[in-house]
């Protein structure tokens, strides 16, 4: 089975096998990114194409493990507050919950291999902290390779031609482990400014969500809140986020205001209410603002939301 999509909202993203995340798009257009998936005899395989920013907090749990593949381009992906500009495997161990906070930037593409846990056991996979980053970037290519190869089929099936390609990915896969084990590279560290700047922005994304609906904090207020100059909370934006302060409190506002939406019984008079809930004060300005970024007006979503 080979599925293909491009998503448009952020409510359209695929769902893994034991993986819950939140996205928060970080784009005036909203998310934008292809999305591919194959399966075969409890396998799965996953490619995403990133033309905007988005970002994630994921938390991995349940009885499988996920080996992916991140290809940058051109801005580096941010995960776990630490940055990289080269390719890199990571691996998503799936027994406990393990949280993840990362942004993905546009131009980058992940390849995901999802396996069972009995799997991995009878393989003999090791296990490593994520993120691992390989210097060897033919390896890395060539798994790149091998998934396009399966993904780019028009269907799957349990024959032997499609059994010798997923061998492919496998042995690929196995190679790498043992590279993990003997030539990776240390995990590259992050710098003190960039992981300082990282988390002053998780702690104003928090002080955005527990902030009393209907008030909007100012930059001051902020700085106050988190024990930070004006120029240093800037900069952690700039730098992190691509945004300012004030444009991502708005970005988590309309994303509140669409998940109030969606959750509510349309009638009338709940979309200028729930405009307020959300932390908004000016019903025109926010609709248009809504528009702009979701491609669709509060009414259309809460509409949308009543019919299904």
């Amino acid at each position: 089975m080979l599925l293909s999509e491009k998503i448009r909202s952020v409510e359209d993203l695929p769902d893994y096998t034991g993986v819950q995340h939140e996205a928060l798009a970080l784009s005036p257009q909203g998310p934008k990114l292809n999305w591919r998936m194959a399966q075969h005899n409890g396998f799965s395989l996953y490619c995403e194409e990133y033309y905007s920013r988005i970002r994630f907090h994921e938390v991995q749990h349940g009885d499988t493990v996920f080996l992916g593949l991140v290809l940058p381009n051109g801005e580096p992906v941010r995960f776990q507050g630490t940055l990289y500009e080269d390719p890199f495997l990571v691996f998503w161990q799936g027994q406990k919950p393990t949280e993840y906070d990362y942004v993905a930037e546009a131009g980058t593409q992940i390849y995901l291999l999802e396996v069972p846990w009995l799997q991995v056991e009878k393989r003999g996979w090791a296990t490593f902290k994520a993120p691992i980053r390989l210097s060897r970037s033919d390896a890395l290519n060539a798994y790149a390779r091998c998934i396009e190869k399966w993904l780019c089929r028009k269907q799957t099936t349990a024959g032997a031609t499609d059994t010798w390609m997923l061998n492919d990915i496998l042995e690929n896969l196995e190679n790498l482990a043992g590279d993990f084990l003997y030539c990776a590279e240390p995990q590259m560290a992050a710098e003190k400014a960039g992981h300082s700047q990282w988390k002053t922005v998780v702690a104003a994304e928090e002080y955005f969500s527990e902030n009393p609906a209907g008030t909007k904090l100012t930059v001051q207020e902020l700085c106050r809140e988190l024990g930070v100059s004006r120029r240093a909370l800037f900069l952690a934006f700039e730098k992190q986020l691509g945004v300012g302060p004030s444009k991502f409190q708005s970005i988590v506002q309309l994303h509140r205001l669409r998940s109030l939406l969606l959750e509510s019984t349309y009638e009338k008079g709940v979309v200028s209410k729930l405009i307020g809930e959300a932390g908004f004060s000016h019903l025109g300005r926010t609709s248009v603002a809504y528009r702009q970024f979701f491609g669709e007006t509060p009414i259309e979503t809460a509409w949308r939301s009543k019919n299904g």
